[in-house]
C-alpha cells in the first residue's frame, strides 16, 4: 500500500513538473513581452552633465572646477533591455576645455549621439564613467567610478536645437582624488 501511494505521488509530481514550467515560474522575457509598447521608440540621444560640485579642497588649497585647464570624461554607455540583456556598448569620451575663460558646468555635452531602441518602460541605458580634472598648478584629480541609468521617461528634449538627451548630475558630495602633481 505504501509503495503504491509513493508511486502515485511520484507520478503526479512528475506530471506537474512536465507541465509548462513557464506557468509555474514566469519568465522575465514573458513579463517584458507583455509590457512591450505597440510602437518601438528609437531616439538619437546625447549625454549631458551638470555639476552641483563647484569647489573642493585638497591640502588646504581650494579648487574651483570652472578654473580647471581641462576636464576629461571617459566611460561607456550600454543598452539594457527589460530582460537584463546588455546590448550596444559604446564609448563615452569627451575633452572639455575652458570656454570664455572657464570650464562650463551646466548642461555640458559629454557624449553622443547614440541611438537605442526602447520598447518597454523597463528598458534603460546605463552610463559608467570617470571625470579627470587638470589644474594650472599641475595637479590632476579624478572621480571614483560614476554610474547612473536612464529609462525612456528620463530622455529630455531640447526644443531649441531639437536634441534628445539624458542629463547626469554630478553630486555636490562627489569625491575627487589627487592622481598626479
Amino acid at each position: 500500500m505504501k509503495n503504491t501511494t509513493l508511486t502515485t505521488m511520484a507520478s503526479i509530481l512528475a506530471v506537474i513538473l512536465m507541465i509548462d514550467g513557464c506557468a509555474l515560474f514566469p519568465d522575465t522575457d514573458d513579463e517584458c513581452l507583455q509590457n512591450n509598447w505597440e510602437t518601438i521608440q528609437e531616439p538619437i540621444i546625447n549625454v549631458r552633465m551638470t555639476s552641483d560640485l563647484v569647489t573642493f579642497t585638497d591640502d588646504m588649497t581650494q579648487y574651483d572646477l570652472t578654473q580647471a585647464s581641462s576636464m576629461t570624461v571617459t566611460g561607456t554607455i550600454t543598452k539594457i533591455y527589460c530582460t537584463g540583456k546588455e546590448s550596444g556598448t559604446f564609448p563615452v569620451e569627451s575633452l572639455i576645455m575652458p570656454s570664455g575663460g572657464a570650464i562650463p558646468l551646466t548642461n555640458v555635452k559629454i557624449g553622443g549621439p547614440y541611438q537605442y531602441k526602447f520598447q518597454n518602460d523597463e528598458d534603460k541605458v546605463e552610463l559608467r564613467f570617470k571625470i579627470r580634472l587638470a589644474f594650472p598648478d599641475g595637479k590632476i584629480f579624478e572621480t571614483k567610478d560614476l554610474w547612473d541609468s536612464f529609462t525612456y521617461s528620463n530622455i529630455r528634449l531640447n526644443a531649441n536645437n531639437l536634441e534628445y538627451y539624458v542629463l547626469y548630475t554630478l553630486s555636490g558630495s562627489a569625491t575627487l582624488t589627487k592622481v598626479s602633481g
